[in-house]
């Protein structure tokens, strides 16, 4: 698929990321060049999202509302420790991360007269826990006198438990359901790291992470994650040398495109086949994006401000999986939606440096933001059909890590990890996004 193998693109080009010809970069940094190894043990804990996509197509005959027909998404918190072996240019690491994450659709509908039941009221809980074992290989990156980043490629097992509850009322029906599913994949990804030296044997650090997964028995899935957390080493770590350069270039031009995913939260409003009301949801709703960017950044010492154009799409479809034989002989029942959506508009960005190939990123995105949703349930043997479309402004915030890969003076490969956020209550509006996303691209400073 086009994920797949933007991902693989990602990853390809990032095997050069600690290429020797980033030692000659000109900046207001240092270089590390210390040769002793480092053993240290790490834990760290954080923001943890999921997209499972199912390879089966199931039926029920339970009173149960189940996602887990196409796309499901998933977010909670991760926790991960381990042991690292780190000096001046690689690192090994060997780690244990167990994450739990969730989604949940409340459903609260009165019917009208005519309609099958009286009212329908009850929730769908998703959950999902995994354990993962893996091995992680880094480049360490140069370094400061207090920061240094790395960018590591990992590949691990996962073993995940799938619980499914549901609790629903519907007229004299009242329904209480579990089920459960377990799933296996083996899992790859990369994480960009910066840390800062907090003392001679302490280090915090803060992790961007993005991983694909095989196919398992039932499922694949893509996580992001965002962490932070405390290294402890075993030893004093070893003084190192460093020598400084000046920053390359007062401008610079950035052409780039982006690939994620995310999920949000918030309220609809239901008016459709004789039922009225409320459902709340949280994650559950898959929301996948590719943009096109150029930015262009001036540098004032330590900081860039710049502006960003974009052009981006976003894309989502949720179904449940068939209900068959549970409102009635010969009668099925499943609901699907879609959106799209299609933004143009602009960013500010303020870019910080924390060695000479690694920076943090803070910004604004205001947008025009165009959207069409459909709405499709099949009930009693008829398809319903329901749907809106319109325009609306749009603003959001983000943040993120940044690596440079040097090709010759003045220009560089770069990729970051990004997330963004908006919560609708700021615009008047029940819902709330958070997005996770790669952007890959070449720069030139001048």
């Amino acid at each position: 698929t086009n994920m797949y193998r933007y991902f693989f693109s990602c990853i390809t080009i990032m095997f050069t990321f600690f290429h020797s010809a980033l030692g000659d970069e000109k900046q207001k940094v240092t270089l590390n060049s210390g040769k002793n190894t480092t053993i240290g043990v790490f834990v760290e804990q954080g923001t943890f999202i999921t997209s499972l996509k199912s390879h089966q197509k199931t039926i029920t005959s339970k009173f149960e509302l189940d996602f887990l027909d196409n796309n499901l998404l998933l977010s909670g918190e991760s926790k991960r420790f381990g042991i690292s072996f780190s000096n001046a240019k690689f690192s090994h690491s060997f780690f244990h991360k167990y994450a739990e994450s969730n989604a949940k659709l409340t459903v609260d509908l009165t019917g009208r007269p005519g309609a099958i039941v009286s009212a329908i009221k009850g929730f769908s809980l998703a959950k999902l826990n995994t354990d993962e074992f893996g091995y992680s290989f880094g480049w360490a990156a140069n370094s400061t006198e207090k920061f240094s980043s790395s960018f590591d490629i990992k590949i691990s097992s996962l073993n995940s438990e799938y619980v499914l509850q549901n609790h629903y009322q519907a007229g004299l029906i009242n329904s209480r359901e579990i089920s459960h599913k377990k799933n296996q994949n083996i899992n790859f990804g990369y994480l960009q790291s910066v840390k800062w030296q907090a003392g001679n044997r302490a280090d915090i650090f803060g992790n961007f992470e993005r991983s694909l997964s095989t196919k398992g028995d039932f499922w694949s899935s893509e996580d992001f994650s965002i962490s932070t957390g405390l290294r402890i080493n075993l030893q004093s770590q070893a003084e190192n040398k460093h020598k400084s350069g000046e920053l390359e270039g007062e401008y610079e031009l950035k052409v780039f495109s982006s690939d994620g995913f995310g999920t949000g939260k918030g309220k609809f409003n239901n008016n459709v086949d004789g039922f009225f009301g409320d459902t709340h949801y949280k994650s559950i709703i898959p929301l996948k994006s590719r943009s096109k960017r150029v930015r262009f950044s001036k540098k004032y010492q330590t900081t860039s401000i710049g502006i960003e154009l974009f052009d981006e799409a976003k894309t989502s479809k949720l179904s449940t999986v068939t209900a068959q034989n549970v409102l009635g002989s010969n009668n099925q029942y499943d609901v699907s939606t879609s959106a799209n959506l299609k933004l143009k508009g602009l960013s500010f960005i303020f870019e910080r440096p924390f060695t000479n190939n690694s920076y943090g990123i803070l910004g604004a995105n205001i947008s025009k933001l165009n959207y069409s949703m459909k709405e499709q349930y099949y009930l009693k043997n008829k398809t319903y059909i329901d749907g809106s479309n319109g325009d609306t402004p749009f603003i959001n915030f983000k943040f993120g890590l940044g690596n440079k890969i040097k090709l010759r003076p003045g220009t560089h490969l770069f990729i970051e990890t990004t997330a963004e956020t908006v919560r609708g209550k700021w615009f008047g509006v029940d819902h709330s996004i958070e997005e996770f996303s790669t952007a890959m691209g070449l720069g030139v400073s001048f």
